[in-house]
């Protein structure tokens, strides 16, 4: 069984697609229900399930963090984040702390509802981005969420090799994933 937050669209749909084609009950969770619904019709299989919540409150994170405690799941994606561009100083502070809450919150909360319960051989994959290793102007709380999560993730997969537990960061550049 895999959680893929962020499965609607992008990397996400990707991950879930391949994943359920290799044989994976997959359990999808972003925001937009039209597109998950596409999305388990396009899976087909009945074992496939959604959730719909939006990560970057309080009450959706809460929701997947409970389904993570509830379920058992051998793999655990989080992929669900987005970037703000502009000037920072011209930028709605409210859309920042959001997006913040999303990258960093939500993704910390749901990797230790995971870790939790994880056995030997279960994986973790946080998806980062190539600007966690670099500054990025008119990006730049957006490239601070990432370099976040690449430490954070970094410190996981060295706390949790010893449990048998593969931890990724995945960092990717601009992609075209669909």
């Amino acid at each position: 069984n895999v959680l893929i937050t962020g499965a609607s669209e992008g990397i996400g749909l990707a991950f879930a697609l391949r994943l359920a084609g290799e044989g994976y009950a997959v359990t999808a969770v972003a925001r937009n229900e039209s597109r998950l619904q596409e999305l388990m019709s396009e899976l087909g299989a009945e074992h496939h399930t959604y959730r719909i919540a939006d990560l970057s409150t309080t009450e959706g994170s809460a929701a997947i963090t409970e389904s993570l405690a509830a379920n058992r799941y051998h793999l655990l994606i989080n992929n669900a984040g987005f970037g703000i561009y502009g000037a920072f100083y011209k930028t709605d502070l409210p859309k920042l702390e959001a997006m913040m809450r999303l990258n960093c919150d939500a993704l910390v909360a749901l990797s230790h509802a995971f870790l939790q319960q994880a056995e030997k051989g279960d994986a973790l994959i946080n998806v980062s981005s190539a600007l966690a290793f670099m500054p990025m102007p008119s990006a730049g709380t957006y490239a601070a969420t990432k370099a976040f999560v690449t430490s954070f993730t970094e410190s996981l997969w060295h706390e949790q090799k010893a449990r048998g537990i593969y931890v990724m960061g995945l960092c990717p550049g601009v992609t075209a994933s669909h």
